[in-house]
């Protein structure tokens, strides 16, 4: 039988119908594929990967711990994983647990986006200031999304729209945006809504595609 990811873990295919995601994955028909290449190839690091990303959006925080630690298992070089792991203490609240898993993360944009994100959580403004403005000076012409992260995170709505627009203007890399979990403060903002209609990424917009 063949199986795909919600929240309530792993379900028969069968039972997920077109329309019927839970939030926020609602109209994202192409995830099912998630599921089902996990089902088919269990120990394929990148399909775990994407599976610990999958379900640290759905909220389901020790499946994608699990699942991201079984990956660096298999291959203790990937470079997702680490990423995924310190954003899992960042959303759990544990900035702390988060600074330390810090070390292992290979993307330096993964790296300085946690570390501001930690640092920020923990008190500790001024590091964290330091580190955004060195992202900022540094990556700001190819990493505009991941900077609106730690504003939104920071809840400082205006800040990461800007960047968000950035990124959207410079065609930089939004390829996640609309399931970012960093970004998850912004979504009762009007303006979210209206920046994923204008990119054509409106759950509705996104269920109507026939795949």
């Amino acid at each position: 039988m063949l199986f795909a990811i919600t929240f309530g873990g792993f379900q028969p295919l069968t039972a997920i119908q077109p329309g019927n995601w839970p939030p926020p994955l609602a109209g994202l028909k192409p995830l099912k594929g998630v599921g089902l290449a996990r089902n088919l190839q269990p120990n394929n690091t990148s399909v775990l990967a994407n599976s610990a990303s999958l379900a640290a959006i759905l909220g389901r925080l020790d499946d994608a711990e699990s699942t991201a630690n079984k990956a660096l298992e298999l291959n203790p070089d990937m470079h997702t994983a680490p990423g995924y792991l310190a954003i899992i203490s960042i959303l759990r609240g544990e900035p702390a647990v988060a600074l330390e898993r810090a070390d292992a993360i290979k993307l330096e944009y993964l790296k300085r986006v946690v570390l501001a994100i930690a640092h920020h959580d923990l008190g500790n403004t001024d590091e964290s200031n330091r580190t955004l403005e060195s992202f900022i000076k540094e990556h700001a012409d190819r990493w505009a999304c991941y900077i609106a992260w730690v504003y939104a995170w920071r809840k400082d709505n205006d800040s990461a729209f800007e960047w968000l627009r950035r990124a959207v203007d410079e065609n930089q890399d939004i390829d996640t945006m609309k399931t970012d979990v960093l970004l998850q403060n912004l979504h009762e903002d009007p303006r979210w809504k209206a920046l994923l209609t204008e990119l054509g990424l409106a759950d509705a917009q996104v269920a109507a595609i026939d795949i």
